[in-house]
């Protein structure tokens, strides 16, 4: 008998989808999250309550894009490259390179 991907719990506020291929979506009415996870470990997370709200993208490698309260947030493990046919516009009120 398969075990199932989580706990049983008196609110039953968790869903999961698996595929055979272990895609998996989870529910969280909790959190009022929703979790998307590739075989290979690639996240997309959706939340507007609990601990962290947001959207989160990430790859197996830990790059990750991070779009909250504070704003976006794109960090990588590798280089950042930015391609255009036409023009790259940045406007702020303050750039800082470091």
């Amino acid at each position: 008998k398969n075990k199932p991907p989580i706990e049983f719990n008196k609110e039953n506020d968790q869903k999961t989808i698996i595929t055979k291929e272990k895609v998996t979506i989870f529910f969280n009415d909790k959190n009022k999250s929703m979790d998307l996870l590739t075989s290979k470990e690639s996240k997309i997370s959706l939340a507007t309550g609990g601990d962290a709200p947001g959207i989160t993208v990430q790859d197996k490698k830990g790059n990750c894009l991070l779009f909250n309260d504070e704003g976006l947030n794109a960090s990588s493990k590798a280089d950042v490259k930015i391609n255009s046919d036409k023009a790259v516009i940045i406007a702020a009120t303050k750039v800082e390179v470091k």
